[in-house]
């Protein structure tokens, strides 16, 4: 059982709070990397099929 203070260990607050860090960076990351993916090839697709 989980209770308020006292069961988890000095490393457990600081390791769970980096854990939800590098998760969410990582998830960021891999978000604008395919938005700029997407947006470069759209751009590709346009300037391809458009305007030459």
């Amino acid at each position: 059982m989980l209770q308020r203070s006292g069961c988890w260990p000095a490393w457990a607050g600081p390791f769970m709070i980096g854990t939800a860090m590098s998760t969410t960076w990582l998830f960021n990351v891999h978000l604008t990397s395919a938005f700029r993916n997407n947006v470069i090839l759209e751009a590709a697709s346009n300037s391809s099929s458009g305007d030459q």
